[in-house]
């Protein structure tokens, strides 16, 4: 009993702490910026580095492995790799994955955090009733997309820094990454939908 009220006195501790509007509208503008920097520098750069364009379009493969929503072969991620050539793969494991692919899914996961935190406080008039323990499981919805974001990352750059011998085992995994990530991005955008839903049924019924 001891030990269960000295946990539940630390998650208390651990959302007690006030998150107002301009911690999360600031979070959402670093994640928004990290999010242009990366379509308007980074991924155009790959695309001009890529050594085999007409594949990529033609095949109407996204630039990046990240873009790849359903996941992908041994075979696929090779003749993906084959196309981007020397150049791109360089960029992509050198500038992309570690700056540009790093920054977002942190400013994107900050933002998650406050946001879920700030749209359940209690002392917040058209915050969400939350018992605290779903106040807590619902930010494992943004810890989920960060940590599979940053899996997805390492798999790809190993496949980058082994090829041509990028093993079958390390695409699978970077494949099952990317998949998971995907589908905790959805899982974020649906969860913050309910959550401001509710907040404006709570705000225009008080």
């Amino acid at each position: 009993m001891i030990l269960g009220a000295q946990c539940e006195g630390s998650d208390v501790g651990m959302l007690e702490f006030e998150v107002r509007f301009v911690h999360v509208a600031l979070a959402f503008l670093a994640a928004l910026a990290s999010q242009l920097a990366l379509k308007q520098w980074a991924i155009p750069r790959v695309a001009e580095l890529a050594e085999n364009k007409t594949y990529l379009i033609e095949q109407k493969v996204p630039w990046l492995f990240d873009g790849r929503t359903h996941g992908y072969s041994a075979a696929d991620a090779k003749m993906h790799l084959d196309a981007l050539g020397a150049k791109g793969r360089e960029y992509y494991a050198r500038w992309y994955i570690p700056v540009y692919d790093l920054i977002f899914p942190i400013t994107l996961f900050v933002f998650g955090i406050l946001f879920c935190i700030w749209m359940t406080q209690p002392r917040v008039g058209f915050a969400v009733n939350m018992a605290l323990h779903w106040r807590l499981v619902i930010l494992l919805v943004p810890l989920a997309l960060f940590v599979f974001d940053i899996l997805e990352n390492v798999s790809v750059l190993m496949m980058l820094k082994g090829y041509p011998r990028q093993g079958a085992t390390l695409v699978a995994a970077a494949s099952t990454f990317t998949q998971a990530k995907w589908v905790s991005a959805y899982a974020g955008a649906v969860l913050a939908v309910m959550l401001l839903l509710a907040s404006a049924f709570r705000w225009v019924n008080t």
